[in-house]
């Protein structure tokens, strides 16, 4: 499971972020209430048992020889995402009918083949290092410009930037791959792309079955309220 220089960035300026946080008294009060929120039952009866579906899930693929040791940062990384981003959507279940087939899309959709892509490749450290925050900075700029109307011409400068950065990136996967191709075409890079959304596929059930027993325990809340 190693680390690329893009990761080592991303690690790096996220410690940053959180010892500013932290020395600063306003947000370090913000933070510690997030800290408590997250040791609520629900959070933890939810990642408790998410953990365990996944655990089951990638023995299963191990055992299969569709998952190995090498795919762990890949598998972790998705885990970490992947059930967040859905215990925040149950509430969705029941009444989108597109739920499923949108988590699906989402997994195999070209943007995350181009994510994938980029992410087998890193620049040197320093450049890295550079790019993380300045990405970061842009996309922030352009989501906050694009909200006037007369920001128009600075939204555009700003989503063609990180279009040219998303270039390069591109260029230096392309002027890798080609260099050494059998680096990119190996059995490790196929599990690693295949293997989250073959886990997402798995973990459907799980998110069923929680989202039954979250409209359950509503239901049975309010009658208890009525009561």
């Amino acid at each position: 499971m190693e680390l690329n220089n893009r990761e080592i960035s991303i690690i790096i300026w996220t410690t940053f972020a959180f010892i500013v946080m932290c020395l600063m008294r306003d947000l370090r009060s913000n933070l510690l209430e997030v800290f408590k929120a997250f040791f609520n039952r629900h959070f933890l009866g939810f990642f408790s048992l998410a953990f365990l579906w996944m655990a089951v899930c990638v023995y299963g693929l191990y055992r299969v020889d569709l998952w190995g040791y090498a795919n762990l940062k890949t598998t972790i990384v998705w885990g970490v995402t992947f059930s967040f981003s859905s215990m925040f959507s149950l509430s969705k279940i029941r009444s989108d009918r597109s739920f499923f087939s949108g988590l699906v899309s989402g997994a195999i959709k070209p943007t995350a083949i181009v994510v994938f892509v980029t992410s087998l490749y890193s620049f040197s450290f320093w450049v890295e290092v550079f790019l993380v925050p300045l990405v970061l900075f842009l996309s922030m700029l352009g989501v906050v410009s694009s909200r006037e109307e007369k920001n128009a011409m600075l939204t555009k400068f700003l989503d063609r930037l990180v279009v040219v950065i998303g270039v390069a990136y591109l260029t230096n996967v392309a002027f890798e791959m080609i260099n050494d191709f059998n680096s990119f075409a190996n059995a490790s890079n196929f599990k690693d792309f295949f293997g989250p959304v073959i886990l997402t596929f798995m973990f459907f059930p799980f998110l069923y079955l929680f989202g039954l027993y979250g409209a359950y325990d509503i239901a049975f809340a309010q009658i208890g309220l009525r009561l």
